[in-house]
């Protein structure tokens, strides 16, 4: 393939490929502009955060500052500080109400003198509320009247939490108690926020709790919805905020379905530990922006894509079709594919004697594929193989098949009509083993020779070589029914298998090699083949064979063999079917049968010879039942030797 790209670069029109790159290039400036858009988009939504985060800062400071100088201002003053000294409630308010007015300009709303016993004297704000002790709820005024200096920062009292600042008060170097100024962080407050950054605003409590799971809720808010979650005073901040909260780092979430940025600011308390937090929500116009942009960068793509697709497809048209169709005929050659003719049509010189040597390769690898067997070099194909001389020892199953009176049925018809028969029978053969994972290697005048295992590796080689042969002859049976109806002569065939450790590779010569098996497990399944006439019988199977799928075939025991070379005997097996395939009279039948041989290789031969009897009489025509009839009889009137086991009654030739 990669020499058929080199080849396609190469042509007169390779120019096309520069339109290839200029859809590339289209598409990635329209990806850079993109990203740097929204890169730009994002750092003007950092600032526009940084903006709101440093307005809200800058505002709780000034109001802390205001306060602070405020008090300090207070504490210095010798008329404030006489007053207080002679606890002139009157004096302090007709002192202090006109500054309280001027301070409630700068949002200081609270005004407040208490005594160094920790009760209040004078509240500015609200004289008739007087004499109660703060002990409990004012931690500003305890420690500054302990500590007797000045403490300033976030508080939470009574009414809520409020900005302090406490001085304490001192006259001629006697501590009177303290002064102290405040603002409540209420909708006021929010309102001054809101005229500069519109939203919806709240206060939100993160005091109540000691984990991250503490229960925070809202404390006021403002342009909230009716019904919303922040007016059930009971909100929930997501974890990883909250985290930051409590680190006294700002956050910010965005919630991409109602298009909201929410930004969470904390505050901490005069003792440095955060208290509550501003949360402010504002519709953010960056969705619909990354939206614009990302739709307005696909149409530009698209549109760019389109314009250079056309043109490709028009000046490519010629080129690529056929270059396309060439990939997948070098494919279908290179699978050994090649049923089908290269046809292939193109005005291009250079393509031309391109498509025809591929066609003129195809024409002579569909002759060759004729001599050899198409899966054999599929298969060494798939597993990378490279015909060299040379072989392996492995586990195989064998199968040789042959034609019963083969001779005599030539003698019968003419040469091309024995032809014909005779391929449309290797069709049907060849097909049942292919099906059943094996590869063919040889045919042998009316002979098959065929192998499990090689050169790629199966599971249950034996079942598959049983079950191939047991379809060869469902196959044949067939055939001779169409053959017989048609006036033709009808084929009986006989297989063996065998399976033993056995030398599979490619033997030969460097001029011709034959990928094939040799030793003596291959030459005991050819002699079984031989052996279906003695038994008359169609298929038999060695006892290696049948221990390896034996839990999935039906078989019965044959005899004990001798083979040539061999002074060992050999069990054999007829093949009858696969399990749960055969007819329930026929499996009793084989069950009766094989109990007969035990009791036969047992020498109990009358009691043999009975159920041997029986089964004769209703199989008639079956062989080996005569066979070991015969048998019982000639033993019953003639004990063999001690040592006999039943065995070596034929020797294979």
């Amino acid at each position: 393939m990669s020499g058929i790209f080199k080849r396609f670069l190469l042509i007169r029109n390779s120019f096309l490929l520069v339109l290839i790159l200029i859809q590339l290039l289209l598409t990635g400036l329209a990806f850079m502009l993109t990203r740097l858009t929204l890169r730009t988009i994002d750092e003007h939504e950092a600032e526009t955060r940084e903006h709101v985060i440093r307005y809200v800062t800058n505002t709780v400071d000034n109001f802390s500052a205001n306060a602070e100088v405020s008090a300090l201002a207070v504490a210095a003053n010798e008329r404030y500080m006489q007053l207080f000294a002679q606890k002139d409630r009157e004096g302090l308010l007709k002192l202090a109400s006109p500054f309280l007015v001027e301070l409630k300009q700068h949002n200081i709303k609270q005004f407040q003198f208490t005594s160094a016993d920790f009760k209040v004297l004078l509240r500015v704000h609200n004289p008739s509320v007087f004499g109660d002790d703060v002990t409990t709820s004012r931690p500003t005024l305890v420690e500054c009247i302990a500590e007797k200096h000045q403490v300033a920062g976030l508080e939470q009292g009574r009414s809520g939490y409020g900005f302090r600042s406490v001085a304490p008060a001192v006259l001629e170097g006697q501590f009177l108690g303290c002064v102290e100024l405040g603002s409540d962080l209420d909708q006021d407050f929010l309102e001054k926020l809101n005229a500069n950054y519109a939203g919806r605003w709240a206060i939100v409590n993160l005091d109540k709790g000691v984990n991250l799971t503490r229960d925070v809720s809202v404390l006021n808010s403002i342009n909230e919805p009716a019904g919303s979650d922040i007016l059930s005073r009971d909100y929930t901040t997501p974890a990883p905020i909250l985290k930051s909260l409590l680190d006294l780092q700002p956050a910010y979430e965005y919630r991409p379905k109602s298009e909201e940025m929410v930004l969470y600011i904390p505050v901490r308390n005069f003792k440095g530990t955060p208290a509550l937090y501003f949360r402010y929500v504002s519709h953010t116009p960056y969705y619909a922006t990354v939206r614009a942009i990302i739709i307005n960068a696909l149409v530009i793509s698209l549109l760019g894509m389109l314009l250079t697709g056309l043109v490709f497809r028009a000046l490519y048209g010629a080129i690529r079709n056929p270059v396309h169709q060439l990939v997948i005929e070098t494919e279908k050659i290179k699978n050994f594919d090649l049923k089908d003719r290269v046809v292939i049509n193109t005005s291009l010189t250079d393509l031309q004697t391109l498509v025809k040597a591929v066609a003129d390769m195809k024409m002579g690898l569909q002759s060759f594929q004729k001599y050899v067997p198409a899966n054999l070099v599929r298969q060494l194909i798939e597993t990378n193989q490279e015909a060299r001389i040379g072989g392996k020892l492995r586990e195989l199953t064998v199968f040789f098949s042959d034609i019963s009176d083969f001779t005599a049925i030539t003698e019968q018809l003419s040469p091309n009509e024995l032809t014909l028969q005779l391929s449309e029978y290797f069709d049907h053969v060849t097909a049942a083993i292919l099906a059943h994972k094996g590869t063919v290697d040889k045919f042998i005048g009316d002979a098959v020779m065929a192998f499990w295992g090689a050169p790629i590796e199966i599971e249950n080689q034996a079942f598959q070589a049983c079950g191939a042969a047991l379809e060869c002859q469902r196959q044949v049976r067939e055939l001779s029914k169409k053959w017989k109806a048609e006036g033709k002569y009808e084929f009986r065939t006989r297989i063996g298998l065998n399976t033993g450790e056995i030398v599979v590779g490619n033997i030969g010569s460097e001029q011709r090699l034959n990928y094939t098996v040799i030793g003596d497990p291959v030459n005991l399944a050819s002699r079984l083949e031989g052996l279906n006439k003695a038994y008359q019988t169609e298929i038999i199977i060695s006892e290696e064979t049948y221990e390896r799928c034996r839990d999935s075939v039906e078989v019965r025991l044959l005899d004990f063999v001798i083979v040539k070379g061999k002074s060992e005997p050999v069990r054999i097996y007829e093949l009858i079917g696969e399990k749960g395939d055969i007819s329930p009279r026929r499996k009793e039948f084989i069950t009766r049968f094989n109990k007969a041989i035990d009791l036969y290789l047992a020498r109990e031969w009358d009691a043999a010879l009975k159920i041997l009897s029986t089964l004769l009489e209703k199989e008639p025509e079956d062989f080996v039942t005569k066979l070991y009839i015969k048998r019982c009889q000639e033993f019953e009137a003639n004990p063999p030797d001690p040592d006999w086991v039943g065995q070596f009654r034929y020797e294979t030739k």
